[in-house]
């Protein structure tokens, strides 16, 4: 070790780091006694018990950080900013509140009709649809791509706004890639809606077309097939050791606990052996040694759709959907009292199968429920259309939406038609693409149908009755 000539001082050696002689160990230093203080009180501020406080900003490894960081601590005129918190609660954006909402991934019509009547001249309705297809790098790009599809929001808003001021509207959108992960819990799709003091945003889990739009209300169309709807269905699980029952309906589908339900044919089997099972059923026997026999089973099935009846079932007029081994069907439909079983049912061994793997195998099968009133609107709009109580004209169609005379209305995905519609003097522009003045008169048919209480359903190119974007059936 070589000394300074200077001060005569000992100088680490070359080649080594700085630290080297040093006591060894963990990095972890002793708290100076006139510290403690301090530290205890950073303590209580940072935590809650033994767990961090919710407002305590946890990194995410897939975020960006030096982008989104940058987006967020440095707002106009470069004030310090404070992210969006989690959901419901407020964020400080230059003296102003904000409310980061994550509204429902199912929709009731209050919610839909509430989003739908803000109201302020620069709205920016956002929706990105994610890969699903390959979950592992989609959870590598998502975040990249939401801040690019920000940061061509913030574009897209240039000369509607001052800088500071879009900078100011999406500090709430910026910390939500900081604060919450949508990595782990992928959706199909992402929708943010935006404005001046306002943030809300959906995890969507249906395949949507990306779409971004800035007008003085939020484009909410695209949300129809997430609004909440009157369909259901029962589906019955049945086996000879049990019956289970399922309520579900367009999204999800969930177990209805039923007490009373008797415990399988082994407590319920008789001494009429004469209609014994095919030689594979004959075969299976209880403890007791007994044989079963199709009396035997359908005692047990009569029974629980008695409990079931009674229970639950009285009170319903939709369908019931079978599942179970393909023999055990039709023994339950000869003493089933319920008069709206489904044509269809689900054939195979379900009895240890979880609710998802249950859902994804009804759905297909229950499809024309949830499409029949669709399917009566599309026959009625061409039984009227003589008459003149259906059509297909945009010029018609508007007037009509906004004075409630529309009893259904079938509307092309993805449509846009920009123009004004003055209410008052009855008075409809249509403009070949947005200006400053434009409304998306499809979005507005919509939101006014659904106020006044009319059906709106959302179809492909293929299955609309016109090459149109509106199709409508008057009430009158």
């Amino acid at each position: 070790m070589s000394k300074d000539n200077k001060t005569g001082k000992s100088l680490p050696s070359k080649g080594k780091p700085s630290g080297a002689g040093k006591e060894q160990g963990m990095g972890i230093h002793p708290t100076p006694p006139e510290k403690l203080e301090e530290y205890l009180e950073r303590d209580d501020i940072l935590t809650d018990g033994e767990q961090l406080s919710d407002n305590v900003p946890l990194k995410h490894r897939n975020r960006i950080t030096s982008k989104i960081q940058k987006k967020i601590n440095t707002g106009a005129n470069g004030n310090k900013k404070v992210p969006a918190s989690k959901n419901g609660k407020t964020i400080s954006v230059k003296a102003r509140h904000v409310v980061t909402e994550e509204l429902p991934g199912v929709l009731s019509r209050e919610a839909f009709t509430s989003l739908a009547a803000f109201r302020h001249p620069d709205c920016i309705s956002i929706y990105i649809p994610f890969r699903r297809d390959d979950p592992v790098e989609n959870n590598k790009i998502a975040g990249a791509r939401i801040m690019d599809t920000l940061e061509a929001a913030e574009r897209l808003l240039d000369g509607r706004m001052s800088r500071d001021a879009i900078k100011e509207m999406m500090i709430p959108a910026y910390g939500l890639l900081e604060t919450n992960d949508l990595s782990d819990n992928q959706p199909e799709a992402l929708a943010l809606f935006i404005a001046p003091g306002f943030f809300s945003y959906i995890r969507m889990q249906i395949p949507i077309t990306e779409e971004m739009i800035v007008e003085n209300s939020f484009y909410v169309t695209p949300l129809l097939p997430v609004l909440i709807r009157s369909e259901y269905f029962f589906l019955l699980v049945i086996s000879k050791k049990q019956v289970r029952l399922f309520r579900g309906d367009a999204f999800s589908m969930h177990h209805v606990p039923v007490a009373g339900l008797p415990n399988g044919v082994s407590g319920m089997v008789t001494d009429d052996n004469d209609e014994n099972l095919s030689a594979r059923d004959e075969s299976t026997t209880y403890a007791g040694g007994k044989g079963q026999t199709k009396k035997d089973i359908s005692v047990f099935f009569e029974a629980a759709d008695d409990v079931l009846f009674k229970n639950v079932l009285h009170e319903h007029n939709v369908p019931l959907l079978l599942a179970g081994v393909e023999y055990l069907i039709p023994l339950y439909k000869s003493v089933c009292d319920y008069p709206f079983i489904w044509q269809e049912s689900l054939t195979g061994s379900f009895e240890h199968e979880n609710i998802e793997s249950l859902y994804r195998a009804a759905m297909p099968l229950m499809k024309p429920h949830f499409t029949e009133k669709q399917e009566k609107a599309l026959v009625a709009y061409g039984n009227l259309l003589t008459q003149g109580l259906s059509t297909p004209e945009f010029s018609e169609i508007i007037p009509a939406a906004y004075y409630g005379r529309i009893a259904s209305l079938l509307v092309k995905k993805d449509s846009h038609q920009w123009g004004y519609f003055d209410e008052k003097n009855n008075k409809l522009e249509m403009h070949s693409q947005q200006k400053e003045n434009s409304e998306d008169l499809v979005d507005n048919a919509v939101i006014r149908v659904l106020l006044s209480g009319g059906d709106v359903f959302l179809l492909s190119e293929e299955e609309m009755p016109m090459e149109k974007p509106l199709c409508a059936v008057f009430r009158y």
